[in-house]
């Protein structure tokens, strides 16, 4: 696997895949909107961007941040998306942004003893859609992750879980 030009809605994904494999917050950060929003489950809502409000989602610019900051701090990712669920998003009258559910597995390892890994799985839900050149972007996020779980992804991606 590779990075590859975005453009295809699914080919994002793809990207996304690879650039938390090898942990480039680079390649990561191509796969986003300006105006992305990354929606986490209620137990996590606090307020992220310091206005007093509980925030249910958090923009492009937290999302970069805590996930370069993981990147930073583990020594192995290990990320599996799986299934082909796919259709124009409804609620696009131009017919051009695509939603996409995608089954995960997602570990990660702050050292690399097995032992002390951490892991999700669940669902997760995305919009995407093209920019002026056609290039495909990931505009909101919405983690499914399992209850049963021992973490969910939004808990792996930097909230404190995996950094104890």
């Amino acid at each position: 696997m590779y990075y590859q030009n975005p453009d295809s809605a699914w080919m994002v994904l793809a990207n996304l895949q690879y650039s938390y494999r090898t942990r480039d917050v680079d390649l990561y950060s191509e796969c986003f909107s300006e105006d992305f929003e990354f929606f986490m489950p209620e137990e996590f809502w606090a307020d992220y961007d310091g206005d007093g409000l509980l925030d249910s989602c958090w923009g492009v610019d937290v999302e970069l941040a805590i996930t370069e900051a993981m990147f930073e701090s583990v020594d192995l990712v290990e990320l599996s998306l799986v299934g082909s669920s796919e259709s124009l998003w409804s609620g696009d009258s131009t017919g051009t942004t695509w939603q996409l559910s995608r089954g995960f597995n997602l570990v990660i390892y702050p050292s690399l003893v097995p032992a002390d890994s951490l892991s999700a799985y669940g669902m997760q839900e995305f919009l995407l859609r093209p920019d002026s050149a056609g290039i495909f972007h990931i505009w909101k996020w919405w983690d499914y992750s399992d209850p049963a779980a021992p973490f969910c992804w939004t808990e792996l991606k930097g909230i404190g879980s995996w950094s104890r």
